[in-house]
């Protein structure tokens, strides 16, 4: 399987047949993919047997991730993840609004999304407290079209995270859908508007204030309001996380 071929199977969430398609070479290079990846763009990935909840695949920068000895092997989520997170909760909350929503999408909605958990409280082995952004990605479908084999990555987000709130998001080929712990609803709308996307666009390209204030025919003040919005709602730190966010979520 080539660089192309893997970047393909990577980068788009259409990936169900040719992932399941993978003969044993293919899918040794696939996952030599992930670990370049995972390396290259310090995120720890990995490929999850949601029926088993055994992991495939994890890349090798998982143990170095929480702290554990490089020997020590991980194949269970189940068994894992409840010892490292903080507080399960958030997480069980989120998997609650993912499974209510998923009986509610059309056969294409489940068999194409990617769901996103950020703000979750964990700790490393030595007690390093860090938290995490958490995105998913479905690679195999069982006979009901639900999600069995995912793909995911993890990043601690800690330089870019503040407050205590946490949120999920999760698109399909025709909806966003978001949620927020402070509020805990459901919305069908995406976690940043098209003005606010607009407004960190143009200030992630250089514009300052004043410049995108006169581009989109609004004040400086409601430019600052926009984006103090979007720090607020999303429990960022700066701008800057703001634009890290957007690109890790291909906003």
């Amino acid at each position: 399987m080539n660089t192309t071929k893997a970047e393909a199977i990577f980068n788009t969430i259409s990936i169900v047949d040719a992932f399941e398609n993978l003969g044993e070479e293919e899918l040794n290079q696939y996952y030599n993919f992930l670990d370049e990846i995972s390396e290259s763009q310090n995120m720890v990935l990995m490929i999850l047997n949601k029926v088993t909840l055994k992991y495939e695949h994890v890349t090798p920068n998982f143990n170095q991730f929480w702290g554990l000895e490089s020997s020590e092997v991980i194949d269970s989520f189940k068994d894992f993840f409840p010892k490292v997170l903080e507080d399960f909760h958030p997480l069980e909350e989120c998997i609650k609004v993912h499974e209510e929503l998923m009986q509610n999408f059309t056969a294409d909605e489940r068999m194409y999304f990617n769901s996103t958990f950020f703000g979750a409280k964990a700790k490393t082995k030595q007690g390093n407290s860090i938290r995490i952004i958490w995105h998913v990605i479905p690679l195999v479908l069982n006979g009901q079209k639900q999600s069995k084999i995912l793909l995911s990555y993890m990043k601690d987000v800690t330089h870019l995270s503040e407050g205590d709130n946490y949120w999920f998001r999760i698109q399909t080929p025709n909806n966003t859908y978001c949620w927020f712990s402070d509020s805990k609803n459901t919305k069908k709308k995406d976690i940043i508007s098209k003005t606010e996307l607009l407004c960190i666009k143009l200030w992630a390209s250089g514009k300052k204030i004043d410049e995108i204030a006169e581009k989109l025919f609004i004040s400086k003040n409601t430019v600052n309001n926009h984006l103090k919005a979007i720090r607020n709602r999303l429990s960022l730190r700066s701008n800057t996380a703001i634009v890290e966010i957007c690109n890790l979520l291909h906003i």
